[in-house]
């Protein structure tokens, strides 16, 4: 009996690690900006995006949604809009979305 109570508290915290990790509430993190062509999905497949390429540092390689949320509000703040249907990558330590703001 005590191990499957062991086991339940455990399964409760990998379920809690599984959150998603909180996004800044402030435009505070490093993001660069170049011009560059990248990649979107579609109901086609993937189709070629040319703008400008933004890189935000701070999430992690599994912090991709973040990451999509704090490159769109750093697109925001040079009055661009980030493609939500832009690929993102993540080279270490930030991630890139190439060609995503417009």
């Amino acid at each position: 009996m005590r191990v499957l109570g062991i086991m339940a508290v455990m399964g409760a915290g990998a379920v809690a690690s599984c959150a998603p990790a909180p996004v800044p509430e402030t435009l505070d993190f490093p993001a660069r900006f170049a011009p560059g062509t990248g990649h979107a999905l579609t109901r086609d497949g993937a189709a070629p995006v040319v703008g400008t390429t933004v890189a935000v540092t701070g999430p992690g390689y599994d912090g991709g949604l973040a990451a999509k949320e704090l490159a769109a509000r750093a697109c925001a703040s040079r009055g661009l809009t980030l493609d939500s249907a832009a690929v993102g990558r993540f080279a270490s330590p930030e991630w890139v979305f190439a060609g995503a703001c417009a």
